[in-house]
């Protein structure tokens, strides 16, 4: 796991850049940490951290003056660093400081995840100072977006976390312990499980385009035909653990292994997705069963002979209400038997999804089963 930490300048002896010392350090044995400062390091600090704990040291200065432009060069650097460090996570230490908020507004926009260290800089006492002149067009320029769109917020104690919750721009805080020389085994292991959480959390912007493809790919050899012949991608230079995240987000972890296990492909240790923390996805797809659903559908004064077309019914009503984009590979899956496998009067379905104006849906559905499963022709509700 590779952090860059941001601090405008650690020079100095104060409770900020003795905190981020102390995590530098405590880290550096089992992660590759990266330290990033608008101000020149002083003499021998950055030798000391290189050479004894084995720490980089980057610099991206921002020019003197007041011109404007100067906030864009600025900002062309701080990208060049973060390129040189290939990081999984950037630490921002700080408030107030249009710096720091540029390094995270960057590394956000390079889809990184980003944690943010308001060093008590957040307190209301700390607010009230020069409100009027000073903090509220700083709030309003940067300081809201700083806190409210960053991956998480890791506090140094529970009144930061209660400031920082009373300010209502953020509910995913983490709370450091105390920061004594005593405790560094507690601190790594603090800033691991956090480091950890938030990526776990935002593993979508690490997902590449050959994991997708092998989960798809499995689900694709579980329920299509035999004939139907599918290429898995290998699982050499995939990150399984993405994959787990992915097939679990997509309630296909079932299906993902019978189709590995179908096509005689060994995968490794099951991860349990389940118990990892992670932070809630406001855009987390429905982890609803559409066979579930659409057996909750009162049928008993449906005649027998009836009952397969309006459950087929249902379960493509559910579809919709659902929405193509909210619908998991299960469902995909769901569909596909559906059409392949039940065996239901297609008029009568056809019918009765013309009358609830259903028909343009039904036949994207059956489109996309065709590319995405290889459903056969025979097997489509309309033609």
């Amino acid at each position: 796991m590779t952090i860059l930490h941001y601090i405008s300048d650690i020079n100095g002896s104060n409770t900020m850049t003795d905190a981020v010392l102390r995590m530098l350090l405590a880290t550096s044995k089992v992660m590759d940490v990266h330290l990033l400062t608008s101000s020149p390091l002083r003499d021998g600090l950055a030798a000391e951290l290189t050479e004894r704990y084995g720490i980089k040291t980057h610099l991206a200065e921002l020019s003197e003056g007041n011109n404007p432009l100067r906030y864009i060069e600025y900002n062309r650097y701080v990208r060049t660093r973060i390129e040189e460090c290939h990081p999984h996570i950037v630490h921002v230490h700080g408030s107030w400081d249009v710096k720091a908020a540029i390094v995270q507004r960057c590394a956000r926009k390079m889809k990184l995840v980003t944690i943010v260290s308001p060093h008590r800089g957040l307190s209301p006492e700390i607010i009230d100072i020069d409100f009027w002149k000073s903090r509220l067009w700083k709030m309003l320029l940067y300081q809201i977006q700083m806190i409210s769109r960053c991956t998480a917020v890791a506090a140094m104690n529970d009144k930061e976390r209660e400031d920082v919750l009373g300010l209502g721009l953020k509910r995913r805080i983490e709370v450091m312990p105390a920061m004594t020389g005593q405790n560094s085994g507690e601190l790594c292991a603090a800033l691991t499980e956090t480091y950890r959480k938030a990526l776990d959390s935002s593993y979508r912007l690490f997902l590449l385009d050959d994991e997708t493809k092998f989960l798809e790919a499995t689900v694709r050899t579980a329920i299509a035909d035999d004939d139907v012949k599918t290429e898995i991608p290998s699982l050499n230079g995939l990150s399984f653990r993405r994959i787990s995240f992915l097939a679990f987000d997509e309630d296909a972890t079932e299906i993902m292994k019978r189709g590995a296990e179908k096509a005689g492909m060994y995968l490794p240790q099951e991860i349990d997705v389940a118990n990892l923390p992670r932070y809630k996805n406001k855009h987390a797809k429905t982890l609803r069963s559409l066979e579930e659903m659409s057996k909750t559908i009162n049928v008993n004064h449906i005649p027998e002979e009836q009952r397969e077309e309006r459950r087929a019914v249902q379960m493509i009503v559910q579809a919709w209400t659902m929405g193509k984009k909210r619908m998991t590979l299960r469902n995909w899956a769901e569909l596909y038997d559906l059409f392949r496998n039940r065996d239901f009067n297609e008029d009568i379905v056809g019918n009765e999804l013309r009358h609830r104006r259903l028909k343009r849906f039904t036949k994207r559905i059956q489109k996309d089963l065709k590319s995405r499963f290889a459903l056969k022709e025979g097997y489509v509700i309309f033609q």
